[in-house]
This record gives C-alpha cells, structure tokens and sequence, in this order.
C-alpha cells in the first residue's frame, strides 16, 4: 500500500477516535507504520497526534505512547520517537501530566532507560521550563516508588539516584527562573486534616545542598536503607500532591489519578507490613477522600479496583488494632471517627458497583466489598456503642442515604450479617442488623442465588442450632421488619417449607417459637400472589400490575403444594 493511503487509514482511525482500527493498521503493515508516520502532515498541516489531542481522543493518545515506548524499548526509530514525544508535550491542549499517566499506564511503566530517554526529551524540547520542571519532577517520582526497602539494594539504589538526578534537574531549572514563576511553583499542596495526618515531618521542597547530600548518601553504604527509602516515597507522594492540585487538567477534573492512588496503596501497604497501623490506615483513608472526586466518565476505572482493595487493606488494619491494648500508639487511629470514614467511603464506592452480574470476578469483588462494608458497621457498633449525638446522626444520615438510593437494588448487607462466618451470633449481630432494618435495607431483598435475608436464615438452622436464642431475636427482627415467610427461592422453596421440613426431620421437635412461626396465618396478599403464581396466571404484560405489585408476586412460590402442604396451612 502506498505510504499516502496507509497515512490516510491512520487519520482516519483517529477521526473515528477508534483505537481497534488503528490495531488492525498495526497488525497488518506492523509497527514501523505506526510510529513512522506520527509525524506526517495531513492537508490541514496537522499530525495524527495533534488531531487526536485536538478530538480529546485521549485513548488514541495512550495508544500512541505505548507504540512509541515499545518501538524504544526494542531499540527501533528512537528519532521518530523523540519528535513524536516533543510534539505530544509541546501541544497547549495536552497538558504535560496527561503524558506522565499516560507513561505509566503502558507496559513496564518503571523501565530506567525509557524514562531517561523521556526525560532527555523533556530537557532538550521547547516547552515552558515550567512545564519541564514539572515533567522532570514527576519522571523522578517515577524512578524513586518503585523502590523496595526490602528487594535488590543496588538495583533500587540506581532507580533512587535517577529520580534524584531528575529532581536536580528540575531544581536547578526552577531556580534559574524569575522570583514571581518560582513562587508560582512553590505552593505547598492545600492538604486535608488526613493527608497531613498520613504524610507529615516531610518537606516538600529541598535546596541544591540537601539533594547532593541525598545524591551522597546512596553512593555510602547502605546502613540507613530503609529510612532513605521512606524518606524518599513520602517526599515523591508529596510533590505528586501538590503537582496534581496545582495542575488540574482538561481529562481529569478533580477527579483522582491511578498511578497516584497506587502509589499511595503501595506505600500504605508496606506501612502496613511493618506494624505502622496509624500512618497506613491515614493513608487508606486519604486514598477512600479521592474516592469523594471520582467520574467514571474521566477517570480511569481502574480506579475503583484501587478503592475496593483500599477498603479491603483497612477492614485489616483496623481488625488489628482492635486486637491491640487499649495503651497500645499503634491503636490511637482506631476510633469512631475513622470508622465512620469507612463507613462514608463504602457508601461512595458503592455507587460504582454493578448490582449483580453473571461474571465470577466482578460478582465475588461485589460480595467481598459488602463483607468489609459490614464489618466497619460491625466494628463500630461493637467498640463504641456509645457514640455522641453528632456521630449518630452521621451514621444514620449515611446508612440511610444508601439504602434510599438502592432502594431498588439488592444491598447485600443483610446478607453479609448473616454470612459473617468469623463470629458467633451476639447482641452485636442482632444490633447491627436492627440498625439495617431500622434505617432503610430492604428485609425482603434477594441475592444472588435468589434468597432474602430470612430464607438465608432458614437454611442456617444446623450451623446456629447451639445459639438459638439470639438465632430467634434475629428471626423476629426480620419478621418485625416485614420479611415475607413465603417468599421463594428459585426452586419454589419458602421459609415455612424449609421449616417444616427440618420439623419433620427433627424426632425431638424444634423450638415451639417456630411452631408458631409455621402456623402464622399470613396476609391475605400472599395467599393471592400464591394463587397467581401456582395457576399460571400472566401478570408480566405491559399495564396488568404496577411494578411494585408485579415484584411482589414474582417472589412468590409457584410450586404447587402437596396435600399435607395444604393440611398444614
């Protein structure tokens, strides 16, 4: 194919801001033609990457960074890769942070030679130096993170002394400039009361002397290993905060960057492995606050596996602290304020859930983030049972809230109460639960296996049988609530069958309580939607019943009773 019409298939890709096309032009004439052309001219004088940037066809743009980075990678067109990189950076439209995520979202994000082959570029184009100094202080962030306190010494002595060649570049760039754009630079992060908590006794500026005494320190020995590293990530999380709140872009609003947010779990994490409760679970926290910012429709999705992980990673470190003494440092982050926090966050997180799928992965992440959302209520509920009257109405406002807008979703919360395997039966789990039900979840919600909280229940006899007397408290609770005995499962099993069925199984009787739970009459409305249910009525087409009354039927059993079945009734 001539080379005019192999350009013209790659504008158009990019007009159609279709990144599948540009993949076929790639799989059929390789990747020379990709790259070799990102800085050929259409007839308006513009280059493919300018016209994505232009079109805000940013995943055309990413696409085009992860062509360039794997042709450097293999040692191919690093000419056309600079003039490609100098282009993208140089554009008004794209602001220089856009491409350092973009950086990092490609393969092998960390690799030394292509972030000093990135950095040279930067250095030597004809951007602002303000732009440069921002760009090489974040290609320095990215050399300095990945260092592992407890991995190959020398490998991540080299990355350190990269990221701080990078930020002495940055400085000496910055001091060179006039005092008004210096001051400009300088701003500290506005820090929220969690983010200086997480982040403190760091400074986030250093002179030329204290980065050679850095640059210094990592060619000695290694005796401090550890606290150089700490010293160093704390430093980088802070410039990213402060370049990102100074930079707010066209692409992401307000909104919270991955690479950031895994940074920070990453660093919490290791906080975390060294027994660092409080400033791991600060971190956590100041992870779930950007949670507060996050667009589905800016943001990479991506990001909600970070917040699901998040809140995974702080249900542990606060289950340890509750292990600690009460005197314990590590314990003091351990309190009704910070659950609460939780609490707020998994409300927020939970407005990117799907409500149920079909899809193993995205079901069992779903059920596990209801687990830990159970457990900080749990947790709450259990070691302040006393909370003041502002951290009551917090909490009511909250849980309330959520279940009001899920009104018409499964919530699962009740579900993972009765679940909840690492725990006994208790006042707590009975509390917990009336707190549910008092606030708004629904008692005749199915998950996904099609069973509401009470059927749940049912089936559970045998494992709660030796703690009957908070089994039956939690049992009422839910008839209290207005939980349906003769709601169905999929099979057309009711509670009242499951418990008849135990009955007649059981020689010694069961507790005369269910005796009179499976002699209850029931509301004349179930009988009806029995009757529908069973006598294969249709009530499904368009105006034969109000969708409310369309559901409440559907639950219903239209397994046909046995002649006992109905002597029992």
């Amino acid at each position: 194919m001539a080379s005019s019409n192999l350009l013209d298939l790659i504008f158009q890709a990019v007009s159609q801001n279709s990144v599948s096309n540009l993949q076929k032009v790639r799989d059929s004439y390789g990747l020379k033609a990709i790259v070799t052309n990102l800085f050929k001219c259409n007839e308006q004088n513009e280059t493919p990457v300018q016209l994505a940037i232009m079109k805000e066809s940013f995943f055309i743009v990413k696409w085009f960074v992860g062509q360039l980075k794997e042709s450097f990678l293999l040692n191919l067109y690093k000419p056309q890769c600079s003039f490609a990189i100098s282009q993208m950076i140089s554009t008004q439209q794209f602001p220089i942070i856009e491409f350092i995520v973009y950086l990092v979202e490609t393969k092998h994000p960390h690799s030394s030679p292509w972030l000093e082959f990135v950095a040279n570029v930067i250095k030597s184009s004809s951007i602002t130096q303000c732009k440069k100094i921002v760009g090489l202080e974040l290609i320095g962030t990215l050399f300095i993170f990945p260092l592992n306190t407890l991995g190959n010494i020398y490998t991540s002595r080299d990355m350190a002394l990269n990221g701080l060649h990078r930020w002495k570049d940055s400085l000496t760039l910055r001091l060179s400039l006039p005092d008004g754009d210096l001051a400009a630079l300088k701003i500290d992060a506005v820090l929220s009361e969690v983010a200086q908590k997480a982040l403190t006794n760091q400074i986030q500026e250093m002179s030329i002397a204290e980065l050679e005494q850095q640059l210094i320190s990592f060619q000695e020995p290694m005796e401090d290993w550890r606290f150089l590293c700490d010293t160093l990530r704390i430093r980088a999380l802070l410039m990213t905060q402060r370049i990102l709140n100074q930079f707010n872009s066209k692409l992401l609003p307000s909104s919270p960057y991955l690479f950031h947010l895994k940074n920070l779990l990453e660093y919490a994490r290791d906080c975390s492995c060294r027994n660092q409760f409080s400033r791991a679970t600060n971190i956590y926290l100041l992870i779930m606050e950007q949670s507060i910012h996050f667009n589905p429709k800016t943001s990479s999705s991506k990001c909600i596996d970070v917040f699901i992980g998040t809140l995974h990673l702080l249900s542990k470190c606060f289950s340890k602290m509750e292990s600690e003494p009460v005197d314990n440092p590590e314990r003091e982050e351990f309190s009704a304020g910070n659950l609460l926090m939780a609490i707020t966050f998994c409300t927020v997180t939970a407005k990117f859930l799907p409500v149920s799928s079909t899809h193993f992965y995205i079901e069992t992440k779903r059920l596990d983030f209801m687990t830990i959302f159970y457990k900080f209520v749990l947790m709450l509920v259990q070691n302040f049972p006393e909370l003041n009257e502002q951290e009551n109405e917090k909490l009511d406002d909250c849980l309330t809230n959520y279940f009001r807008i899920n009104v018409n979703k499964s919530t699962f919360l009740l579900h993972a109460a009765l679940n909840d395997s690492s725990r006994p039966l208790d006042a707590i789990s009975l509390k917990t639960i009336q707190l549910f039900l008092k606030l708004g979840a629904d008692p005749n919600a199915s998950n996904e296996y099609g069973k509401t909280p009470l059927l749940l229940l049912a089936e559970k006899w045998d494992q709660f049988s030796s703690q009957m007397e908070w089994y039956i408290l939690i049992f009422q609770a839910f008839i209290d609530a207005g939980s349906h005995l003769d709601t169905a499962r999929p099979d057309g099993e009711t509670v009242l069958t499951i418990l008849r069925d135990r009955l007649k199984k059981n020689d010694e009787g069961i507790h005369p309580y269910f005796d009179s739970v499976i002699n209850s009459v029931l509301p004349l409305s179930c009988y009806c939607a029995r009757v529908i249910r069973q006598h294969g009525i249709t009530f499904h087409e368009a105006h034969q019943l109000p969708l409310g009354l369309s559901a409440f039927v559907s639950c219903h059993s239209a397994k046909v009773p046995t002649s006992s079945s109905f002597e029992d009734e």
